[in-house]
């Protein structure tokens, strides 16, 4: 007959139980980013939900690839290296490692990422998504222990024989409901259920979360394991088949496919699957682990990454009208120093993106025009909601001068920009045709001598100023 050590072992494992369900809400939180890296310009960019994972600050982080080893665990940083030299190579990245932030804190992160070519084949940007499955990953261990211990193992069938011995003492039944209520509270909220296969018999184990999971009723159908294959998505029957004959060395594993519900409905679902050994020989005998429903998981993963497609190919196009287009595009902080300069530059003033990025745009203005532009800016920064414009002319590499419409937006707290935004478009050739225009309108053809027209509004000009100013007026005329 048993003591009460075994009622204090089950209330140890149902507080232990309790503890994993307090911690289904952290897991239950998404904690995915996208991100985004140029190979070319080696620059990253990432949501905010990124940096949040690594603890960072947008501004505190260098937006390079080394700058991202930096966080990666000291253990893990050549694995790391190797995949994405194999990203490199054209393959698709999905690796998940450690990272440590927050001045030593370890975290377990999962990266996917697929890369996307630039113009001729080039290697143009890596787009993915980063979680941080640390939670997810001691939940995961958690439940595997405490369903090891107690809904596959000894030791319910164990409690199962106390109960029958102590009829009388309430306490331990009480404990075994409670257990029982308890995991199943954590499969309904992480939508996780548990199984078991016999590979000998081919018999099937399954947790009522399971069940719904395959969205049928244990009433009416008995799982096996050609049943469990038939549910199977087609696309991914011949792999999770190859599982079920020859399962993988590493204890335990993960393997994601799809299933085909009776309704026609198709869900992503996730295994982690734990091989059972015969103690005497050591031949696997059967399987074991636990079943989630990642559908929303991957359908945000999917919307994402889509996402992300959209903005590489809108930045494609946009990249394509600022390099061929005829208008320039500069962006300057607050100090006048170019940190942008679209490549246009140089076919409108003859200077290269090179020479003027990094360099301070009052170099290319003179007088006048310098005044014009310190104005412009100081209305820019103190009205960042609208759009200023002036007319400027710039000292450009050419023996006529150049004159620009030039147009101010205010970015400098948007963190993706940093600056005033400007927008250069050339009006020489108008300027040049209106000059013309007045020329020819106050002139005579034949003479070139300023005609009638042009004397009566400089005489109106001159009665004008000398009202104004309380002046005496005269007129000479001579021959």
């Amino acid at each position: 007959m048993k003591n009460s050590s075994e009622i204090r072992e089950a209330k140890t494992i149902s507080g232990e139980i309790t503890g994993v369900i307090e911690n289904i809400l952290k897991v239950t939180q998404a904690k995915v980013g996208s991100w985004t890296y140029d190979f070319q310009e080696d620059t990253y960019f990432a949501s905010e939900e990124v940096f949040r994972i690594f603890e960072v600050n947008r501004e505190d982080y260098s937006g390079t690839l080394e700058g991202f080893y930096a966080f990666v665990h000291p253990e893990d940083v050549s694995e790391v290296k190797r995949r994405i030299k194999e990203v490199l190579q054209g393959n698709a990245l999905n690796h998940k490692f450690r990272v440590l932030v927050g001045g030593g804190k370890e975290k377990i992160l999962h990266v996917r990422a697929e890369q996307f070519y630039g113009d001729r084949r080039k290697q143009g940007k890596l787009i993915g998504l980063l979680q941080d499955i640390t939670d997810q990953i001691l939940l995961d261990k958690g439940i595997q222990r405490i369903q090891k211990e107690i809904m596959q193992g000894d030791y319910l069938r164990e409690l199962m024989g106390v109960a029958q011995d102590l009829k009388n003492t309430e306490g331990i039944r009480d404990e075994l409901k409670k257990i029982r209520e308890q995991i199943h509270d954590v499969h309904q909220a992480f939508k996780m259920g548990s199984w078991v296969v016999d590979l000998s018999d081919g018999k099937v184990k399954w947790s009522p979360t399971t069940y719904k999971i395959y969205g049928v009723s244990p009433d009416t159908f008995e799982p096996t394991i050609e049943g469990v294959v038939d549910r199977i998505h087609e696309d991914d029957r011949e792999r999770a088949i190859g599982v079920l004959r020859s399962p993988q060395e590493k204890n335990p594993f993960q393997m994601d496919f799809r299933i085909r519900r009776p309704d026609g409905k198709i869900r992503s679902i996730s295994h982690l699957i734990e091989r059972i050994a015969d103690e005497t020989t050591g031949d696997v005998i059967g399987l074991r682990g636990t079943i989630q429903d990642i559908t929303e998981q991957r359908s945000l993963e999917e919307k994402v990454c889509n996402a992300q497609k959209q903005m590489v190919e809108m930045e494609k196009r946009f990249k394509i009208l600022v390099e061929n287009g005829d208008d320039v595009i500069v962006i300057i902080d607050k100090l006048g120093i170019m940190n942008y300069v679209s490549p246009a530059v140089k076919k409108l003033a003859g200077f290269s993106k090179a020479e003027l990025e990094g360099d301070s745009l009052f170099r290319y203005f003179e007088e006048k025009e310098l005044d014009k532009i310190k104005r412009l800016i100081g209305k820019s920064i103190k009205k960042p909601e609208s759009t200023v414009k002036e007319f400027v002319v710039f000292r450009a590499r050419r023996e006529k001068p150049l004159y620009l419409e030039l147009r101010m937006s205010n970015y400098l707290k948007d963190p993706t920009v940093k600056g005033i935004v400007m927008n250069w478009r050339d009006i020489t050739h108008r300027v040049e045709m209106q000059r013309k225009i007045t020329h020819i309108a106050n002139h005579d053809d034949l003479t070139k001598l300023p005609n009638r027209m042009y004397f009566q509004r400089k005489v109106k000009t001159a009665i004008y100023r000398a009202e104004k100013l309380k002046h005496r007026l005269s007129v000479y005329a001579g021959h």
